[in-house]
């Protein structure tokens, strides 16, 4: 029995054992009892298990008189009697079983450590000894200051270690190798901790700084003012709420107004004490009044009691009360009334249609329209219906002849010939021969 006393609560015949994470560790302190019917024993085979730093972790035993040691400094080692050992020699020499792990960083878990006892033709049952390496006794016990402003450099890192031996040693991934980290920056740290046993654990730490400080000034439209009526309104971001604010006139309010053309400067602070910045210049507004006027011609338009008739273009600048630039613009434009003429020939038997009516007849008219602008204009209609009959009278002596449509005619009568005009329209020709 391997804790005969219980003191570890492990089942019959196991113990716990606690490294304390130290790298070697002996397995005394504890009652070990051993008991054989027949009065001795022979050997006791040990044997580690669970290992995980191949080649670095053995057991040992010290050399003593009346029991051998075989294959010393392994992970297997068989106790056999040498002739006068006891059981309870047996039982002195387990309580000096060391366990050995090499690694420098070794893994951390549990091993066991399996013990079998023989005695002639008996065997005892295997008892077991669970060992478990761990570091959960070797606390870094950091104090983080995280940088006071973005991009800043105050930041610090302080180890104040628990546990393990004393001295300790530290190892930054910056290369340091103190237990105080001064001026840091936002960003990832680590550090592996290591006491005066060999025990190490190793702890990130990750350093944040806030947003960056950012002040805008919103103004007026254009950053335009006539008159001190400008009112100026920080939009802060980032930093560390609740925030300060001094204009460069010594105010602290938040938010300034009654404000004239002029250069107006805010800086704002955290409650870290970053600050930030901004400055905006108000310019005095320009007034501009622009008209465009149209009139008829032979209207009058009258400008501050001036009379103008013809097209006209100007600009007059002034300066109101508020010392703003304003400027006023006319556009005056005399729109002419319109004369339109519109003659047109068709020929008989045809129509046209002129302001929807349909007409066939020669046919002059005068209309009067009013435009957009209310200005009068005059269209003339003339429609022409060219006649498509000639009458031709003639008289010959008698015995003459007259060639007529490529005939000669000696006798009196009416003759008649079809001819196309120049207009495009047939024409009648009618002659009408007198003897």
């Amino acid at each position: 029995d391997l804790d005969a006393d219980d003191q570890t609560g492990a089942e019959f015949p196991n113990i716990y054992l606690d490294t304390t994470c130290l790298p070697v560790v002996a397995y005394g302190n504890y009652s070990i009892l051993l008991e054989s019917e027949i009065g001795y024993i022979d050997s006791i085979q040990i044997h580690l298990a669970g290992i995980m730093d191949i080649g670095f972790e053995v057991l040992s035993f010290p050399q003593t008189t009346g029991i051998g040691i075989q294959n010393n400094n392994s992970p297997s080692i068989t106790l056999y009697n040498e002739g006068a050992a006891t059981p309870n020699d047996f039982a002195q020499l387990l309580s000096l079983l060391l366990y050995e792990n090499a690694q420098p960083n070794y893994s951390f878990g549990t091993r066991t450590v399996g013990m079998t006892a023989f005695a002639n033709i008996y065997q005892s049952e295997t008892a077991y000894a669970y060992l478990t390496l761990s570091n959960a006794a070797l606390i870094l016990n950091a104090v983080i200051s995280p940088p006071s402003c973005f991009a800043s450099s105050d930041g610090s890192i302080e180890l104040n270690p628990l546990g393990g031996t004393t001295p300790y040693q530290y190892q930054w991934n910056t290369g340091a190798d103190a237990g105080v980290l001064l001026n840091l920056e936002a960003g990832a740290y680590s550090c592996t901790l290591s006491d005066d046993q060999g025990c190490w654990k190793s702890e990130d730490f990750y350093l944040t700084a806030p947003d960056s400080l950012i002040v805008e000034l919103l103004g007026p439209s254009n950053n335009q003012v006539c008159g001190a009526i400008g009112t100026l309104v920080p939009l802060v971001t980032g930093g560390m709420p609740a925030y300060q604010f001094e204009w460069l006139s010594g105010q602290q309010d938040s938010v300034l107004s009654g404000l004239g053309a002029g250069n107006y400067q805010l800086t704002v602070s955290d409650q870290n004490g970053c600050q930030a910045f901004a400055d905006l210049d108000l310019v005095a507004d320009t007034i501009l009044l622009e008209v465009s006027e149209n009139r008829c011609v032979g209207d009058t338009y009258f400008y501050q009691g001036i009379p103008l008739t013809v097209d006209t273009s100007f600009c007059i600048s002034a300066q109101t009360i508020q010392g703003c630039d304003s400027s006023y613009c006319l556009n005056l434009q005399f729109i002419d009334t319109s004369l339109t003429f519109i003659e047109q020939s068709i020929c008989q038997g045809e129509s046209v249609v002129f302001d929807g009516t349909a007409y066939s007849e020669d046919t002059y008219l005068q209309i009067s329209y009013s435009n957009i602008l209310g200005c009068d204009s005059t269209v003339i209609f003339d429609l022409e219906v060219l006649e498509n009959q000639t009458n031709l009278d003639l008289s010959i002596c008698a015995g003459e002849s007259y060639y007529f449509n490529g005939t000669a005619l000696e006798e009196a009568g009416l003759y008649y010939d079809t001819l196309t005009a120049f207009n495009g329209c047939d024409s009648l020709l009618q002659l009408d021969l007198s003897i």
